[in-house]
């Protein structure tokens, strides 16, 4: 359940930007009758989405290399003294915690993907897949549907890969930045200190 929480509490905002995205790539949709307009302002409501994702997944990185840190710092307390601390493994770097947190607002898209397959075999012409992705992954949806026509809700698969990618690369950056930072205190304080022993 704290792994549910951790991804929640760090995914929320995506969640919300969505929506806002919906309405804005819905607004798009009826702005201009010039295709070149349209395809620019959805561009950059996408890019809007990948600056967030990537600015909260670059935070969480760096948060959770301070926190395996900080459990690598307890347990070597409990090792000394045999106190014991608790550990935060929940929060802690593992590099697959960016490709999660990317996944978690895709939940109700493959929710959708499944519900469409499921009539898709069962031969029925049901539109509850597509209004379930044109309203929570209109970022996606619209764009798809004006510049392709009559658009599948299979054509919103690259937002997956939208939220994904940046999602995994910025939590990564956001661990390599913190590691670098803590590497260089260390050498500093090991200039004015010395080494530990």
């Amino acid at each position: 359940m704290k792994h549910v929480k951790y991804y929640f509490t760090n995914s929320w905002l995506f969640y919300l930007y969505l929506f806002f995205g919906m309405l804005t790539a819905y607004a798009i949709e009826g702005i201009s009758s010039i295709l070149a307009i349209r395809i620019i302002l959805y561009a950059l409501d996408i890019v809007m989405l990948i600056v967030i994702i990537a600015a909260i997944s670059f935070r969480t990185g760096e948060n959770a290399y301070k926190a395996k840190r900080s459990n690598l710092a307890k347990l070597r307390i409990t090792a000394e003294t045999g106190d014991e601390y608790p550990l935060e493994y929940e929060k802690e770097y593992k590099w697959y915690k960016g490709i999660i947190l990317g996944l978690c607002p895709s939940i109700v898209l493959v929710f959708a993907y499944i519900l469409q397959l499921i009539f898709i075999l069962s031969g029925s012409d049901s539109l509850a897949a597509a209004y379930i992705t044109e309203i929570f992954y209109g970022i996606f949806y619209y764009p798809s549907r004006d510049i392709l026509g009559n658009a599948s809700v299979f054509y919103t698969f690259y937002g997956i890969i939208v939220m994904v990618v940046p999602a995994l690369v910025c939590y990564m950056l956001g661990a390599k930045k913190e590691k670098a930072k803590i590497e260089d205190t260390e050498k500093t304080s090991e200039k004015i200190h010395g080494k530990k022993r």
